[in-house]
């Protein structure tokens, strides 16, 4: 397990059966926060050469419609084509705007989808 102490933020990555888990939270999402999330998370799939990761996030706010956009580009860039990737926010009200992102993503050629929960993200990562 990694675990990556940052001032703004907390990201844990562990490795399980068959992808890469990533679990990370702070008091304020921001496009930067999020862009240095992604990039980790992103170069320790590429590190440990697992193609499939489930990200989960606990952050009390969320980005804005255009930051979501920004990130799902940069998600595009760092993932590419071959990689599964699984979002859980465990804040249910960002759903709506999670969904949004996965949409943006997927017409760009990601294979990428929003769970609002844990064990729907496994799920469709075993599929």
């Amino acid at each position: 397990m990694t675990t990556e102490p940052e001032s703004d933020f907390s990201l844990s990555i562990e490795e399980r059966c068959n992808y890469l888990y990533a679990f990370y939270t702070g008091p304020k999402d921001t496009l930067a926060v999020s862009t240095k999330i992604v990039t980790q998370i992103s170069q320790e799939a590429e590190k440990r050469g697992i193609s499939k990761v489930l990200m989960d996030e606990d952050f009390p706010n969320q980005v804005s419609t255009m930051e979501m956009y920004d990130i799902c580009e940069t998600l595009v860039q760092l993932f590419g084509r071959c990689k599964k990737v699984a979002h859980v926010d465990r804040n249910p009200g960002d759903l709506d705007l999670n969904q949004f992102g996965e949409t943006i993503a997927v017409n760009r050629g990601l294979e990428i989808r929003a769970f609002a929960t844990v064990e729907d993200a496994e799920k469709w990562l075993g599929e």
